[in-house]
């Protein structure tokens, strides 16, 4: 697939994912201050999925980049590897990113996530207001690259 093929194949999985991170923190904050949200809990199931589904595939290409593993990481598209590879970087700038996400492991998060409970509510917010941040950033070098091939 050519680059703009993977660019908008990219941007359009980002955006699903952002959408996804902004329901559950619209949802983990107002479940902190104990306002019965509006939002269907079927909405909210399939926001949790998609979001574990992608922190699972994450974590597999995070292991990979720690372990500064040069093979290639078939059935894997460049965008995704990008990303694994700035969540790493991440993981060393620890005034930005100071969540739990960042600090400790996606286990833990994914974890706190599935369970949703009341007292992860603060942890949840910041670690997935953090992951926005870096999805923001490839989303906006996704646009940009899209926008100079048209």
């Amino acid at each position: 697939m050519e680059s703009k093929g993977l660019n908008i194949k990219s941007f359009h999985r980002n955006q699903k994912l952002l959408d996804a991170i902004n329901l559950l923190l619209i949802h983990f904050k107002l479940s902190s201050v104990n306002v019965k949200a509006e939002i269907e809990e079927e909405k909210i199931e399939p926001a949790k999925n998609y979001l574990l589904s992608f922190l699972d595939q994450l974590e597999n290409l995070v292991v990979k980049v720690e372990k500064r593993d040069e093979e290639p990481l078939v059935g894997t598209d460049i965008r995704l590897r990008t990303f694994a590879k700035s969540f790493v970087d991440a993981k060393g700038r620890k005034t930005k990113f100071k969540s739990s996400l960042f600090q400790s492991s996606i286990p833990t998060i994914r974890l706190k996530i599935q369970n949703s409970r009341p007292e992860d509510a603060a942890e949840l917010i910041q670690s997935l207001t953090e992951l926005r941040v870096l999805l923001e950033e490839q989303i906006s070098i996704d646009s940009k690259s899209i926008i100079n091939e048209i």
